[in-house]
């Protein structure tokens, strides 16, 4: 699935051991399937490894990544960019900016949807909605569609706010898919009202 060149799997095993074994590497994705999507590599704690995350094994250690990105990383490779000041491991996925086949997301039950959307709903009360509600606005979660995007609503000053598209694509849904990557966007279905002047900068 990954290609790592041997030096670049020399550098891991520096890395990791470095780090007194006390973590592991993780592979994030952010926006895949679109034109920003993009690869990160970055360190997480051996303790923190979820339910839902693969483990990419090699002869002496791992990688880990949600497994919602396991289709992504096809024919990816790692390799090792090195000059006179330092050294970086550089990932290329060609197929994160390719949509996947939805197989597992469009098996998601009734039970795990109902526990996907209160974990959303928490989140946003905890990570979006305070800093909605200085601008006095909310959100509110709707619903999960069938291609796995959030229905929302906005509400309070957010409702009819000239800014609400780019609050919603730059603020709300790149935290969202983040967080929630077997999510594949987000989908304002509010009825928003012009008559008034709300206000908005997310």
């Amino acid at each position: 699935m990954i290609h790592i060149t041997k030096n670049a799997k020399k550098y891991i095993q520096k890395l990791l051991s470095q780090k007194n074994q006390d973590k592991n590497i993780r592979i994030t994705i952010t926006h895949p399937g679109t034109p920003y999507a993009e690869c990160i590599l970055e360190y997480f704690p051996k303790n923190a490894i979820q339910p839902n995350d693969i483990a990419i094994k090699f002869q002496k250690f791992s990688l880990y990544t949600h497994k919602s990105f396991i289709s992504y990383l096809k024919h990816a490779k790692i390799h090792l960019k090195q000059d006179k000041y330092a050294s970086q491991l550089i990932l290329n996925a060609p197929k994160i900016f390719k949509e996947k086949i939805n197989q597992h997301t469009t098996k998601l039950n009734n039970k795990e949807k109902t526990l996907l959307l209160k974990n959303i709903n928490s989140f946003v009360k905890s990570n979006i909605n305070p800093i909605l509600l200085n601008h006095r606005g909310t959100i509110e979660i709707i619903d999960i569609n069938k291609d796995m995007k959030i229905l929302i609503k906005f509400h309070g000053s957010c409702n009819g706010c000239a800014m609400s598209t780019h609050t919603l694509k730059e603020g709300i849904e790149k935290k969202l898919l983040k967080n929630f990557p077997e999510l594949h966007g987000v989908q304002d279905i509010t009825e928003h009202q012009y008559h008034h002047t709300p206000f908005f900068d997310y």
